[in-house]
């Protein structure tokens, strides 16, 4: 008998989030920054998300984990029901999430010391003895590549990849199973992102992570990622196992963003994008993208697309997507 490949094992399933500023009838309206996601993230993966700046990406990270509160939906982490946790509980459930920052100047405490600063969280949650406590620090400066003497120093005294590093301590402090890193290498040089990134990958093979990767850097998100969803205007619009994103986008924005990644040569002319993505706080009729959609028909201004899975785990909101049948790389 062939024995079946074991189906991935679901740990955080998400459906209709949103997450809306202001007041219905105000002045100032209200802003859709999440407008019903729906996405289930599998244990061990990497799910990358990418989009614009202001594409809803950061804000949907902070809902799955209530650093902000969701206007409505669902949020399930390996069978618990996230968002009707009171405040012990959450508590108790976040030694099991955790959040990488995107700035490593300004998530670090400028007046605590390193040691202080990652030992909070055995702290807070009542872990260890002080002995045990400064043992267990040592161990993680060692594991993200720093030396169990930093821990007597202060942030300034740390270059920007250090300090990421020092993030990264600090979110594997408690053990974690998810860890959503938003922008975790934008702030840094390109040679010491690739560092950082190598590091993740190899905590992750280490420690059985789940990652929820935001960045909008595509080459960054191809590097690390298992899946990658495409954001815009607060919604999902495609999502497919990475190198069948890269070689065969079904949405038109997706294959806009892929051809506007800087290359040495082309072998075809660029889609250029135009426009800037409209206001969540106004955001057209029918689908969000249509107003620079170069493939819009009469429909498009008139019905939102469903996401809809168009061939075996490649999911796209279209209402005329590309032909997955072409075989078209765009990169």
């Amino acid at each position: 008998m062939i024995d079946q490949p074991k189906q991935p094992l679901p740990l955080l399933q998400i459906t209709g989030l949103k997450k809306h500023f202001g007041r219905p009838g105000s002045k100032a309206g209200v802003v859709k920054a999440v407008d019903g996601v729906d996405i289930t993230i599998y244990r061990g993966e990497t799910l990358g998300l990418v989009g614009e700046s202001g594409c809803g990406k950061s804000t949907f990270a902070r809902c799955i984990v209530r650093l902000t509160e969701p206007t409505s939906g669902n949020v399930t982490f390996d069978g618990i029901d996230v968002l009707k946790q009171d405040a012990p509980n959450m508590r108790r459930l976040r030694k099991r999430m955790q959040f990488i920052f995107q700035d490593p100047y300004s998530s670090l405490n400028p007046r605590r010391r390193i040691g202080q600063i990652i030992a909070d969280a055995f702290r807070v949650h009542k872990l260890y003895n002080e002995q045990e406590r400064q043992e267990r620090v040592a161990s993680l400066l060692e594991t993200v590549g720093l030396r169990p003497e930093h821990a007597d120093r202060f942030p300034h005294q740390f270059s920007g990849g250090q300090r990421q590093r020092i993030g990264i301590a600090r979110a594997l402090a408690l053990n974690p199973e998810l860890v959503v890193a938003d922008e975790a290498v934008s702030a840094l040089d390109v040679s010491i992102q690739a560092q950082v990134l190598n590091l993740l990958v190899k905590l992750q093979h280490q420690l059985s992570l789940t990652y929820v990767f935001i960045s909008h850097d595509l080459g960054v998100i191809r590097h690390i990622s298992d899946r990658i969803g495409v954001m815009y205007l607060g919604r999902l619009v495609e999502l497919a196992p990475v190198d069948v994103l890269y070689d065969r986008p079904l949405h038109h924005y997706t294959e806009a963003l892929l051809q506007a990644v800087p290359r040495a040569t082309r072998q075809s002319e660029r889609q250029i994008l135009g426009g800037d993505v409209p206001s969540p706080r106004n955001p057209p009729s029918g689908c969000p993208f249509h107003t620079r959609c170069r493939a819009k028909q009469d429909r498009c201004t008139r019905e939102v697309p469903d996401f809809v899975e168009r061939e075996p785990k490649h999911w796209v909101a279209c209402h005329f997507p590309n032909d997955p049948g072409s075989g078209a790389r765009v990169v």
